[in-house]
Formats: C-alpha cells, sequence, structure tokens
C-alpha cells in the first residue's frame, strides 16, 4: 500500500490529500444532514407559533347582519377552518419522519464504507457529519423567523420540504454508490480510494452475504455496541434533561435564550475539525496504532464529558459557570465520533452501514430509557441533590462504556469482510488438513501388506 501511494502522489493529476470527488460528495452528504438535523430541531418552535393564537376575546356582531345570519355563515366557515387531522395528523407524519431518517446513519457508513481512504477518514467523516452539529444550530433561529414572517408557521414544513427535495434531487443526480460507479472521478483517485479499502475488480457488495453470525460474535462489534450506548445515553441527559435542570433548579429557560442554545453545538462544529485532524495525522505520522487512536479519542471524548456532568450538580448554580461547563464538554465530546463512531469501517468497509445499523438501533433502544430513569430518581425536581444522581448515572454510562470500549475495541480489519473469499479460504484450509490427516492411499496393494 505504501509503494501504492508514493506512485500516486507522483503523478500529475492525482495527488494523495488533494480535493477531489469523494470531498464533493462529503459535502452533498453535509448539506443533506444539515437540512434533517434543522427538520429535527424545528418542532419545538413550531409548536410553540402554533399555539400562539392572536385573536381578540371580545365577540362583535355587525349591526347590518341579523344574529341568525351570523350563526349559520359563523358555523359553515368553521368548518373550513378545521385542520385536517390536527394534531393525531402531526404525530403519524412525524413517526413516517422519524422512520426514514432512521437509515441516514446506516446509509453514511455505507458510503464512507466506499469512499473513505484509511488516511483520511477523520476528516471526511467529521466533513459530513459536522452537519449534525450545523443543523441544530441553524434550525433554531431560522424556524423562529419563519414563523414570525409574513409566512407563519406552514411556511416552516414548506420550506423544509422544498429543501429536503431538492437535496435529494442533487443526491440522486451527483452521488454514487461507489468510485467505480461515478462517471467523472479520475483514475488515479478511483485507484487510490479502491486501493485502499481492498476493494478488487468487480466488486460488488450487495451480492455478498451479510455474514449476521460473524458480526454478532466479534469482539469488535460488542465493544462498538457498547460505546455507543453510552455515548448516546449521555447525549440524551445533556441535550435534554440539562436545560431541564437549569429551568427548575436554577429558574433560567436556556431554550428561549438562542445563544445559549447554539453556542455549544456551534463550539461542537468547530471542533469536530481539529479532532479529525488530530486522529488522522496520528495514524499517518504513525505516532499510534489505529486501534489506539481510536480508543484515544473515544477516551477524550468520554472521560471529560463525565466529569461535566458531575460537576453540573455541585458548581454554584451560576448560568454562566453551567453555560461554560456545557460549551468545555460538548467542544471535547465530539471527539468521541474519531473513536467508536468511525471504528466500523475500520473493521468492515463492506459492512459498515450494517453494523452502524445494529449499534445504533441497540444504542437507541436502552438509552431510550434515560427519561424513564430520569423521572423515577426525580421525586423532586427541584432538589439539586437529586439531579446529582441523575447526571452521576449518565456519567457512569460515558465512563463504564469507555472502559469496555478501550479494553476491547480493536480496528484490525475483520476476515468476514469478504466473506465469499473468506469462505473460500475456509474450505481450502479444511481441505488441507483433512489431506495431512489421512494416509496416502498406495497404487499398489502389495504395499499395504
Amino acid at each position: 500500500m505504501g509503494e501504492k501511494r508514493a506512485c500516486l502522489e507522483k503523478n500529475e493529476d492525482f495527488k494523495v490529500g488533494s480535493w477531489g470527488y469523494r470531498h464533493q460528495q462529503c459535502v452533498i452528504l453535509f448539506f443533506a444532514l444539515t437540512i434533517a438535523y434543522s427538520m429535527r430541531a424545528c418542532m419545538g418552535v413550531s409548536l410553540v407559533a402554533m399555539t400562539d393564537f392572536d385573536e381578540d376575546p371580545n365577540t362583535n356582531l355587525t349591526s347590518n347582519s341579523s344574529s341568525k345570519e351570523f350563526e349559520v355563515h359563523g358555523v359553515l366557515n368553521t368548518l373550513m377552518l378545521v385542520p385536517p387531522g390536527g394534531w393525531i395528523c402531526i404525530v403519524i407524519f412525524r413517526v413516517i419522519q422519524g422512520l426514514s431518517q432512521a437509515c441516514i446513519m446506516p446509509g453514511m457508513h455505507t458510503f464512507f464504507g466506499n469512499w473513505a481512504p484509511l488516511h483520511e477518514r477523520g476528516r471526511l467523516t467529521a466533513l459530513t457529519y459536522g452537519g449534525q452539529a450545523l443543523g441544530t444550530v441553524l434550525g433554531l433561529p431560522m424556524t423562529g423567523f419563519i414563523s414570525a414572517s409574513s409566512l407563519g408557521w406552514p411556511g416552516i414544513f414548506r420550506l423544509y420540504g422544498l429543501l429536503s427535495g431538492l437535496i435529494g434531487a442533487v443526491i440522486w443526480w451527483l452521488l454514487a454508490d461507489t468510485p467505480s460507479k461515478h462517471t467523472r472521478i479520475s483514475a488515479m483517485e478511483k485507484e487510490y480510494i479502491e486501493s485502499d479499502l481492498g476493494h478488487k475488480k468487480g466488486h460488488d457488495k450487495n451480492r455478498m452475504p451479510v455474514p449476521w453470525k460473524k458480526i454478532l460474535r466479534s469482539q469488535g462489534s460488542y465493544a462498538i455496541i457498547v460505546a455507543h450506548i453510552g455515548h448516546t445515553w449521555g447525549q440524551l441527559i445533556l441535550y435534554s434533561e440539562v436545560p431541564a435542570y437549569m429551568d427548575k433548579v436554577m429558574g433560567v429557560n436556556i431554550k428561549a435564550n438562542g445563544l445559549l442554545t447554539a453556542l455549544p453545538f456551534m463550539v461542537m462544529w468547530l471542533t469536530n475539525f481539529f479532532f479529525s485532524w488530530f486522529t488522522d495525522m496520528l495514524i499517518v505520522k504513525k505516532f499510534l496504532s489505529v486501534t489506539n487512536t481510536r480508543k484515544v479519542a473515544n477516551s477524550i471524548g468520554c472521560i471529560p464529558a463525565a466529569i461535566g456532568l458531575i460537576s453540573l450538580a455541585y458548581v454554584p448554580q451560576n448560568i454562566y459557570i453551567i453555560e461554560t461547563i456545557l460549551v468545555l464538554v460538548c467542544a471535547v465530546k465530539v471527539s468521541s465520533h474519531m473513536g467508536f463512531q468511525v471504528n466500523h469501517i475500520d473493521i468492515s468497509p463492506n459492512f459498515a452501514g450494517t453494523m452502524m445499523s445494529l449499534s445504533n438501533f441497540m444504542a437507541n433502544s436502552i438509552a431510550s430509557l434515560a427519561p424513564i430513569t430520569t423521572g423515577l430518581i426525580l421525586t423532586d425536581v427541584k432538589s439539586p441533590k437529586l439531579w446529582g444522581y441523575v447526571f452521576s448515572v449518565a456519567a457512569g454510562f460515558y465512563l463504564i462504556s469507555n472502559l469496555f470500549y478501550v479494553i476491547f475495541g480493536t480496528a484490525e480489519r475483520a476476515d468476514w469482510n469478504e466473506p465469499l473469499r473468506y469462505e473460500k479460504d475456509s474450505e481450502n484450509a479444511l481441505i488441507k488438513i483433512r489431506n495431512e490427516k489421512e494416509p496416502p492411499i498406495s497404487r499398489n496393494k502389495n504395499e499395504n501388506k
């Protein structure tokens, strides 16, 4: 791989690390994620706009209309004003939206398994997944601005529907499953990506059976799943329960202050690029192995986050101190994205999407118990001591899951990444062993006497 890399760098038309179509693909997916996460963030502000009525409570009857005529017109017009579907329709379509967005993360990892070379993996994933933080930052103020304009709250959904349709069309037009299917990529860039990822000529992962048994027996898979669970549990507490703590205990509605809400996400988006460069540098310069780089990145993201959560219940109840802790936690927490979150691609580029769907399902299923656990602990929502227990549980998830990942995690390429080749190799090995154990058959019967 090193010799091939050197040859590629000497080519006039291509330089390893230079801008290419793999970066263009990531930029498109970055905008897709930005829109998707803006859509997730818009609902809270939209509900406020929907329920903020400005009608005059005093009724008026015009002097030239009889009460009977007014009543008839009122009944008929009211039927026209009833929203079709009401809140039930909103819930149904929100569920459909959630189900459709469930494929985003596995789809992203399938893409990276085809397009992200090892030495650029951190930067490419950071470029794309940065849309998560930026979408949240932009979604809240943009939704408020639209709802306050002449478009009103219906304009929110029309705009996001239009943007989603446009980015969907761009994805359909410009995005390619693999470098070999891209019509405009240079031969040198395609060779660089495919040789780094170990793709063979005629490589078609769609024809590969998913090795479920081997994935479920893989030590690396369980390390990723446990790390994903701890990360998601802690993230839910940070994003959902910490604002509630500030509201109930400190009397500060952080969601009402756009700057306080957006600042942690903006800082997280910026530090995302630093940690991606840092981890790629450790790998390229060979300061650490890929496995140890993932473990260090995950630890940088989890340990300070745990310390920050625990400290929330014990520092002075000052909005600026709490906000500073939140900003610092979000600034380093994103490092774990260069840890467990890209580890699927290290282990198996061909089945990174499948592995992500498995770990994402397990993480969100278990982390969905976080609000329930919080409700059971908080018998008094204004008690700092009880909130300390909530934050300590989340910190425990961060620390224990990271310890498990550090002990059992690996970035070694799995032998089942190429299941057809693996089965063939296993069969050949079995035949070889059998031939060694069985005595040779003599052609002359007299030799055995």
